[in-house]
């Protein structure tokens, strides 16, 4: 029978063991970036879900609304009103330090025949009513032509067209001076006619267009029918209450218009309104 070998050294020899190498592991950052991202757009996505579902009162800004404009006052209202008894219309002007206002009715020798006159110069009343005045402003005049005609000259070019006064359809004529420096006058006049009264008003400065505009949307005839009708006891009294645009059909032709704002009136002669 064979004997059990016995390791003389009294040691029992162990097994080498020798280590695996590690292995190599994927980065986690970009799956940490990709979740982060996602639960980005997730709480995103879960607010705009959770606002629209809210009361608007409460989440959303509100709405300012442009204020309305309101309609402007008439510009004309606290203007001067002026009657010409000799061509039957009326107007209101500007009431400025820098304007002169001629009534040429006072004037028995107008050779020009002007009727009203805004002037910027200090000239005598004889003088700007006979044309001797300088820097015109507006003037109104009564046609003596046979004929209006908005003619071109070598001096002058003209533009003709044409525009409603006092519901009338007037003759719109420009004028551009085009002759030699020597002249002295206005270099662009703008002239209305209105036919059938031979009235004439012309414009002699253009930085005064918009007011010019204005006097012009003023403008009416006082013998134009109002459709009013004046009644007996007007008539006896000798008056009655009304402004320049409001002569009654029947009224006698020697009564005349007194400007004096609400109370304004036409009357007899030596007739006082009250």
């Amino acid at each position: 029978m064979d004997q059990p070998i016995i390791n003389p050294s009294g040691f029992t020899q162990e097994p080498v063991i020798v280590p695996e190498p590690p292995k190599k592991s994927f980065p986690k950052w970009p799956i940490i970036a990709l979740f982060a991202f996602i639960l980005g757009i997730t709480l995103v996505f879960a607010y705009q879900k959770l606002t629209s579902g809210s009361d608007p009162e409460v989440n959303t800004l509100p709405t300012v609304s442009s204020p309305v404009p309101l309609s402007s006052a008439d510009p004309t209202a606290n203007w001067k009103s002026y009657y010409s008894s000799i061509l039957n219309y009326s107007i209101k002007y500007p009431e400025n330090q820098k304007f002169a206002y001629v009534n040429c009715q006072d004037s028995n020798t107008s050779s020009r025949h002007f009727d009203f006159i805004l002037s910027e110069n200090g000239k005598s009343l004889q003088q700007q009513c006979d044309g001797q005045g300088e820097d015109y402003i507006l003037t109104i005049i009564k046609y003596g032509g046979i004929k209006y005609e908005c003619k071109e000259t070598e001096s002058w070019q003209t533009v003709q067209s044409e525009l409603d006064v006092a519901n009338i359809k007037s003759v719109k004529c420009e004028k551009n001076f085009v002759g030699e420096n020597l002249y002295g006058g206005p270099a662009k006049i703008l002239e209305i006619f209105i036919p059938g009264k031979n009235v004439s008003i012309q414009l002699y400065d253009m930085q005064y267009l918009q007011i010019f505009d204005l006097i012009l949307s003023t403008f009416k005839f006082t013998d134009q029918d109002s459709g009013l009708v004046i009644t007996d006891q007007e008539l006896q009294q000798g008056w009655y209450w009304g402004d320049s645009g409001q002569k009654k059909s029947g009224t006698p032709a020697e009564w005349v218009f007194q400007e004096a704002g609400r109370s304004s009136c036409w009357h007899r002669l030596g007739t006082d309104c009250n």
